[in-house]
Parts: structure tokens; C-alpha cells; sequence
């Protein structure tokens, strides 16, 4: 069985995927991010948040990360 799980991860790499995670900085969105980077099965992942943050575990070393501005949006009536 994890023959084929391995297998499965090293197909899906091949097709270079990558994963967008929208707040990051969450309880959920950290537990998300590790999972993402633990299980290889992005080739990339890319961190969208309000603020930058600094990881020191090498797990993180390959993600990207940006700030995304966020904008006040008001009804029209």
C-alpha cells in the first residue's frame, strides 16, 4: 500500500502542480502548509498572506511567499 502511495505522489510531481494557500498564518492554514510540504505532492507551494513570515525549519525552505493587499470594499447604493 505505500508502494502505491509513493507511486501516486511521484506521478502527480511529474505534472508540476502547484498549491496556493490562502491564510497561512492560521491555526488551520499553518496545519495545511505542513501537510502540503510533508507530503511532496506540489512541487511547489506558494504562501498568500497580510503579513511575512520567517520559517527556520528546513521543511519551509522551498516555499515562495508575498503579501497580498487586501482593500476595504464598501456597498454602492
Amino acid at each position: 500500500m505505500a508502494d502505491d502511495y509513493d507511486k501516486l505522489v511521484q506521478e502527480y510531481q511529474q505534472l508540476n502542480k502547484t498549491a496556493f494557500v490562502l491564510g497561512y498564518t492560521g491555526v488551520i492554514g499553518k496545519e495545511l502548509v505542513k501537510l502540503l510540504l510533508s507530503n511532496r505532492m506540489f512541487s511547489r507551494v506558494v504562501l498568500i498572506g497580510r503579513r511575512t513570515v520567517t520559517y527556520e525549519d528546513d521543511l519551509y525552505k522551498d516555499v515562495v511567499s508575498g503579501i497580498a493587499s487586501y482593500f476595504h470594499c464598501t456597498s454602492v447604493q
